[in-house]
């Protein structure tokens, strides 16, 4: 199932050596499958493991592949930024290099490129336990009472966009985790269609998930209340409430600092 259509991927990896053999492998698997022309783009967020000696002896199995590194962490925003700056192709899609998204889901993806500006996965079971997944509800609510954004799983890693709708979205403000809904934000307020297909997810096999650690909070928390993001939050009581009250909860637990 070659479709017309083609696409730069890009996984981003913080201290994820082990898992980047496998997901590189399947994903060049899959992208060959489904796609006229791809690449591969490896962005590592000044991995303190392994991963640039594991890149190395990628890029001489996979030519498609390309590598790109931080010398300091900066934050998966951050590196999302360096990865679509350095894509070429009509579509760009990304996943983390835990490995914990079938890189399979994505040929699903490509019935919908069509007809929709984004295709992003909706984990239909949670392989990080239920406290995660609430978690994420609770954020998935927030995010639709202050800014309008009708997304079930927002935080998915497993996302693919038209060139041209993911270009709204661009400069981003956000280097930090909260990168992925001023995306779909900005995207949706430009009018572009969005469409969500269910996906597996896959237990952790290396190293431990970071998404939920107190600094991830702090700085989704932070970004949500700087004035660059008043223009997207939806007039009336509710959105501003929820505002005001991480921006107070903010100044007492130093997000704001």
């Amino acid at each position: 199932m070659v479709s017309s259509h083609s696409i730069s991927f890009i996984i981003l990896a913080y201290n994820d050596a082990p898992s980047l053999p496998d997901l590189t492998a399947n994903m060049d698997r899959i992208l060959a499958k489904c796609c006229t022309d791809y690449e591969i783009i490896i962005v590592d967020d000044g991995s303190l493991d392994g991963t640039p000696d594991i890149a190395g002896k990628l890029k001489d199995a996979f030519p498609k592949l390309r590598y790109f590194r931080h010398e300091r962490n900066r934050g998966v925003g951050a590196a999302f930024g360096t990865g679509v700056g350095a894509a070429q192709y009509e579509w760009i899609g990304y996943t983390d290099g835990d490995a914990q998204y079938d890189a399979q889901d994505i040929l699903n993806f490509v019935k919908y490129m069509n007809e929709s500006d984004v295709i992003t996965g909706t984990r239909v079971y949670r392989a990080d336990g239920m406290h995660r997944k609430w978690i994420s509800v609770i954020y998935n609510i927030i995010l639709k009472c202050a800014f309008g954004l009708s997304i079930k799983d927002t935080n998915s890693a497993l996302k693919i966009y038209r060139r041209k709708a993911l270009q709204a979205a661009f400069p981003l403000i956000s280097e930090g985790p909260f990168y992925d809904a001023e995306v779909l934000i900005k995207i949706q307020n430009a009018d572009f269609k969005i469409t969500e297909v269910p996906i597996r997810h896959l237990p952790r096999k290396y190293g431990a998930a970071l998404g939920v650690s107190f600094s991830s909070i702090q700085n989704t928390a932070r970004c949500m209340v700087k004035n660059e993001f008043r223009p997207y939050v939806i007039p009336g009581f509710i959105s501003y409430g929820i505002l005001k009250i991480l921006s107070l909860a903010g100044t007492f637990l130093g997000f704001r600092k």
